[in-house]
C-alpha cells in the first residue's frame, strides 16, 4: 500500500500543478475591483441564452450541496461588479450572481453549481437562490478551477473561473499605457521573470472565448468550427479547426473597443485589450528596441519602465496541439481581423514579435488591463486648443488627405486620395473665402504632401509604399524611393509624410507605424508610435513644425492630433478632433494662429481650428 501510496503522489502532483498548481501560500489583497459596473453587452440573439430575460426564474430553495454553506456569511466576489472570472487571495466561502459575465442576464433556471475542473483549490460549490457559493480549501491552495451553473437536466448554463494566484496580483503603465496593465497572464499564479518557471504561465484561451483550458494539451477535442452555445455549455473542449472556432463570427465577442463584453475572460475592472493598447510593448522592428528590454533564453523576455516580464507560454496549435514552450507565445487582444475572420494578436519568437491575425482556434494567453485608463495631461506651455470654423467644398476636391503650406505660406498645398494635386487660396479672410484650383491630375492614391522649406519642390506619399518628387511646374513626378515595409499593408500603408531636417518622416496607417529616410532612400529608422502614444491607432497625416520642433500627427480612427518632439521620443500633447468625420491631414500655420485639419470624407471639408501660444 506505501509503494501505491508513493506511486500517486509521485504522478499526480506534477499533473495537479501543470494544470494551475497545489502550492499553500498566504496571500495579500489583489488590487480593488472597479468600482462602476460596466453594464453588459448582450449580442447575437440568435444563441440561445445571450440575451437579457427578465422572465426566467431561479429556484431559491434548493441548493444542490446538501451541506451548502451559509450564503449570508459567504463573502461576495460581485459586489462591485461582476464578471468571468474571479480572483481568491483567502481561505473562505464566497459567492457571486449566477449572471452572464459582467452583465445583468441571468444564466437560465439553474438547479446545480459543480466545480467542473481544480477541484484540488476548492472543496464544493453549489447554487443557491440567485448565486453559485463555494468555498476554498482550508488551507488555501492556490491554483485555478472552473464551476458551472447547471438546470434540472445537467446541462451547463454558463461557467466562472476561480482564480488563486500564490502572489499579490500587481499592474502599472509600465511608461507604454494609459491603461493599468497585470503584471502576470491571466491565470498565472505568480509573475514572470528571468527565472520563472510554469507558475508564471497562466491560461490558454481559444480567441474570443470566455473560459480557460485546464491543461495545456486539452484532454478533450472535438472539430469545429461550432455555435457559440456551444462553447458554452461545454466549456473545457477544445474545437479544433484550421481557422476559427465559430460557426457565425462575431466580430465584436471580446469587443474590439473600450466596452468589456460578457464574453471578456477577465475578472472584475479588467478586460482583454484592444489592439493598439499593448502595441507599445511589442514594436515589430525589432522586438529588442522597446524600452526596458531584456531576454531570458528559454524563459521570459521583459519591456517596460518598470519592467514587467512576458514568459514563452508556447501555444495551443490548430489541432490541439501544445508547442512553442520556451521559445514562442501568443497574447490575443479583442480585435479581429475583418479580412480572414481570424483573432488578433502577437505572435512572438525568440526576440521577435509580429502583430498580425493570429488562427482564432489556436489557445494564446491574455493579459488583462483596467478598464478605466488614466487621462494624459499635456505637458506645460503646449498650446491651448480653441474653436474652429470649416469649409466644405463641392465635389471637385475629392477626398483630402494631404495638407502643407507653401514655402512663402501664402497659401496651402493638399493632395486627395483620386490621384490630384490643388492650391488654396485666400487664407487670411474666413474659411468660406478659400478657393481652390487644381494643379496636375495623376493616376495615384496621393495621401501626402509637403515641401522643401528651402525650395519649392514638394514630396508627395503614395499610397501603399512610394514617396514622389514633384518640381514646378508640377506637372510630372519622380519616384525617388520605395519603402519595402509597406509593400503588403495595401490600403493601410503611407497616409503621411512631412519634410524633417533635409529627411523625410513618412507615416502608415498599419500600426501607427514612422519611418525616417534620407532622400536617397536610405532607411535611418523605424518607429510603431504606439509605444511613445497608447491610444494612437494610425499615422493619417505628418507634420514637421520647424519653429517649435514638434511633429503634429493626425489620426483619424482614434479622432485625435497627436503631438510629439521632433526626434519622436517622446509625447507632448494630445488635442481631441471628435468633430471632423475623417481626420486624415495637418498643417501648423503660425502667421494665421491656427491648424488647419482636412477631412477626407465624401465630401472633403478643411478646418481651420485656433490655437493660442502655437
Amino acid at each position: 500500500m506505501k509503494k501505491l501510496t508513493v506511486f500517486l503522489v509521485a504522478f499526480l502532483v506534477p499533473l495537479l500543478l501543470a494544470c494551475g498548481g497545489t502550492k499553500e501560500s498566504n496571500l495579500p489583497a489583489p488590487p480593488p475591483p472597479s468600482s462602476e459596473d460596466p453594464g453588459g453587452k448582450n449580442d447575437n440573439p440568435d444563441d440561445p441564452g445571450t440575451t437579457d430575460d427578465p422572465g426566467t426564474t431561479d429556484n431559491p430553495d434548493t441548493p444542490n450541496n446538501p451541506n451548502p454553506p451559509d450564503p449570508s456569511l459567504a463573502t461576495d466576489l460581485g459586489l462591485n461588479g461582476t464578471a468571468n472570472s474571479y480572483i481568491v487571495t483567502s481561505a473562505d466561502s464566497y459567492k457571486f450572481k449566477a449572471v452572464k459575465g459582467n452583465g445583468t442576464a441571468s444564466v437560465g433556471t439553474a438547479s446545480t453549481a459543480d466545480i467542473l475542473w481544480g477541484g484540488e483549490c476548492l472543496e464544493d460549490a453549489s447554487y443557491y437562490n440567485g448565486y453559485v457559493i463555494f468555498s476554498t480549501k482550508e488551507p488555501l491552495m492556490p491554483g485555478n478551477a472552473l464551476v458551472a451553473a447547471k438546470d434540472a437536466s445537467g446541462t451547463i448554463l454558463w461557467s466562472w473561473h476561480i482564480w488563486i494566484p500564490k502572489t499579490e496580483i500587481g499592474g502599472d503603465k509600465y511608461g507604454f499605457s494609459f491603461y493599468t496593465t497585470m503584471d502576470r497572464n491571466l491565470g498565472a499564479l505568480e509573475a514572470a521573470s528571468a527565472t520563472a518557471g510554469e507558475d508564471s504561465h497562466g491560461l490558454l484561451y481559444q480567441w474570443g472565448r470566455k473560459d480557460p483550458f485546464p491543461c495545456k494539451t486539452p484532454s478533450k477535442r472535438v472539430p469545429g468550427p461550432v455555435s457559440r452555445q456551444e462553447t458554452i455549455t461545454h466549456p473545457d473542449t477544445f474545437y479544433y479547426t484550421d481557422g476559427t472556432w465559430m460557426s457565425s463570427v462575431d466580430k465584436t465577442v471580446w469587443g474590439d473597443g473600450a466596452t468589456k463584453t460578457i464574453y471578456d475572460p477577465c475578472p472584475p475592472g479588467y478586460k482583454v485589450p484592444m489592439r493598439e493598447d499593448l502595441s507599445g510593448f511589442f514594436p515589430i522592428d525589432p522586438l529588442s528596441s522597446a524600452k526596458g528590454w531584456q531576454y531570458a533564453a528559454g524563459y521570459a523576455f521583459a519591456v517596460g519602465e518598470p519592467q514587467v516580464w512576458f514568459p514563452y507560454t508556447g501555444y495551443i496549435d490548430v489541432t490541439g496541439t501544445y508547442v512553442g514552450a520556451g521559445t514562442q507565445t501568443k497574447i490575443w487582444n479583442s480585435h479581429m481581423d475583418s479580412a480572414n475572420n481570424q483573432g488578433y494578436g502577437v505572435f512572438l519568437n525568440g526576440s521577435t514579435s509580429s502583430k498580425s491575425s493570429q488562427k482564432a482556434a489556436q489557445g494564446g494567453s491574455v493579459r488583462c488591463i483596467s478598464e478605466q485608463q488614466e487621462q494624459f495631461q499635456n505637458k506645460p506651455g503646449m498650446p491651448v486648443q480653441g474653436s474652429y470654423t470649416r469649409k466644405v467644398f463641392d465635389s471637385g476636391v475629392e477626398e483630402l488627405s494631404g495638407l502643407c503650406l507653401s514655402w512663402d505660406k501664402t497659401y496651402l498645398w493638399g493632395v486627395g486620395d483620386q490621384g490630384e494635386l490643388y492650391k488654396f487660396t485666400n487664407l487670411d479672410g474666413g474659411v468660406e473665402a478659400i478657393t481652390y484650383t487644381s494643379v496636375w491630375k495623376y493616376d495615384a492614391d496621393m495621401e501626402g504632401v509637403t515641401i522643401d522649406p528651402g525650395s519649392t519642390t514638394l514630396y508627395l506619399g503614395i499610397e501603399s509604399d512610394r514617396v514622389y518628387r514633384v518640381q514646378s511646374p508640377y506637372n510630372s513626378k519622380t519616384t525617388i524611393f520605395v519603402i519595402d515595409d509597406a509593400a503588403n499593408m495595401g490600403n493601410s500603408g503611407v497616409e503621411g509624410i512631412t519634410w524633417y531636417k533635409g529627411d523625410l518622416y513618412v507615416g502608415a496607417q498599419s500600426g501607427a507605424t514612422l519611418w525616417r529616410y534620407k532622400l536617397d532612400g536610405t532607411k535611418v529608422w523605424k518607429k510603431q508610435l504606439g509605444a511613445l502614444a497608447p491610444g494612437i491607432k494610425e499615422v493619417g497625416d505628418l507634420f514637421y513644425d520647424s519653429e517649435t520642433d514638434l511633429l503634429w500627427v493626425s489620426d483619424s480612427e482614434a479622432c485625435k492630433l497627436f503631438v510629439f518632439d521632433g526626434e519622436v521620443t517622446e509625447l507632448q500633447a494630445i488635442y481631441d478632433v471628435s468633430f471632423i468625420g475623417n481626420a486624415e491631414s495637418v498643417c501648423v500655420d503660425h502667421q494665421r494662429g491656427c491648424v488647419w485639419v482636412g477631412d477626407d470624407g465624401s465630401t472633403s471639408k478643411i478646418y481651420k481650428i485656433a490655437f493660442t501660444g502655437l
